[in-house]
């Protein structure tokens, strides 16, 4: 699938300002006046996941839980046989994932490459092989912001069971000696992952959603589907003809209050993931730590509220939302670095969302290929009771 961009030169990334965009043919401006607020709500476009027939064909909803997550599905197909198959693949292919990546499921491929770190290489599978190759190839694309190895720095804060303290200086700088995507040894033709060095592990959490939407797709497809959309905890891939022109109605919760919604866009087939500082966080000692962790510090990033890419394929999408998250925003609001390197690549698009001071409304930055499916945008509002 080609992505489609406007027609015309490349343009520089758009900063949104207070009623700096004119929205396409609405000719409304994003935010109304300068007084930092809440500001409107946005106009909510009906969900083919409360009412599936918007889509052509005969549809199929369905629920599952994969990779600790819950997946929705709506699937249209040429018949209700099909579409029932095609949920059914579909969430079969999920699970293949799951038991090949998990590193809590006893004989992962994952696992195993972490139980066999400084002892010898480990045999995997296609699947396995090609998100350990896409994690370490946009690892050096984004100079480390993205790092597959992060995993013992994610043992050490414990993210996912109860946190009671931050690490010291001491054991962040003993863990991130362990850290390295350089030194994974992938050899295309044995076809084996090696950890040369015993304690390095590898996490592929940050690709492994978005992995699992496209092999859904690729299965939902070869039975036969015309069309899908699956929402994979902050991870969204549609395909076909959606049902506003052909083109996909997708709303961005507000990091802020997720109960509203700061952008509405209306996209071609393709994929959309999501990292924000507020979905998921735990306090220690009276400060909020975010759940992504940047392995070049070892520290949990601030300074960006939230980021959401839009590409060709979900694991791309998953991987630039975690990396773009890292690299944040502390050149400024206007993010240049994050924002150059989405622009540098055609196949990504990025809305990134910097954290503004308690009290204000939130810079937007809407990367060039975006712009034109961008139907309305209200500046996130960062409430001052907020505690830094």
């Amino acid at each position: 699938m080609a992505m489609l961009r406007p027609v015309g030169p490349a343009l520089h990334p758009l900063i949104l300002g207070v009623c700096a965009l004119a929205i396409m043919a609405m000719g409304a401006c994003a935010t109304a006046g300068s007084t930092p607020g809440v500001g409107e709500l946005l106009p909510e476009p009906r969900s083919v996941f409360d009412d599936p027939d918007l889509l052509d064909g005969e549809t199929r909803y369905g629920r599952h839980v994969a990779l600790s997550s819950e997946v929705r599905i709506v699937v249209a197909a040429p018949s209700d046989e099909i579409a029932e198959r095609a949920v059914a693949v579909a969430f079969a292919a999920a699970d293949s994932v799951e038991r090949l990546v998990s590193v809590h499921i006893e004989g992962s491929e994952i696992r195993a490459i972490n139980e066999a770190a400084g002892v010898r290489p480990v045999s995997v599978s296609p699947w396995t092989e090609r998100i350990v190759l896409a994690t370490i190839r946009w690892a050096d694309r984004t100079g480390g912001a993205f790092d597959p190895t992060v995993g013992p720095l994610a043992e050490l804060w414990g993210f996912g069971i109860e946190v009671v303290r931050a690490p010291t200086p001491a054991e962040l700088e003993s863990v991130r000696a362990r850290i390295g995507y350089s030194r994974v040894e992938i050899d295309p033709e044995a076809h084996t992952v090696f950890l040369p060095d015993t304690g390095m592990r590898l996490d592929v959490r940050g690709a492994a959603k978005g992995f699992a939407l496209d092999r859904m797709r690729e299965a939902m497809e070869e039975v036969g589907a015309t069309a899908a959309l699956m929402e994979f905890d902050g991870d969204m891939l549609f395909f076909g003809q959606g049902p506003q022109n052909g083109r996909w109605p997708i709303l961005l919760a507000d990091p802020y209050d997720p109960s509203r919604n700061y952008a509405y866009l209306v996209l071609p087939a393709g994929a959309l993931s999501t990292s924000s500082f507020y979905t998921r966080s735990i306090e220690i000692a009276g400060r909020r730590y975010g759940h992504v962790l940047d392995p070049r510090t070892g520290m949990p990033v601030s300074g960006v509220a939230s980021v959401s890419v839009y590409a060709e394929q979900g694991i791309l999408s998953d991987i630039l939302a975690t990396a773009l998250f890292v690299m944040s925003c502390q050149d400024g609001p206007q993010c240049n670095e994050a924002a150059a390197l989405v622009e540098r690549y055609p196949e990504l698009d990025a809305i990134i969302v910097p954290e503004p001071s308690a009290g204000d409304n939130a810079v937007v930055t809407v990367t060039s290929g975006l712009r034109p499916y961008l139907v309305r945008l209200q500046r996130p509002f960062r409430p001052p009771a907020e505690i830094d």
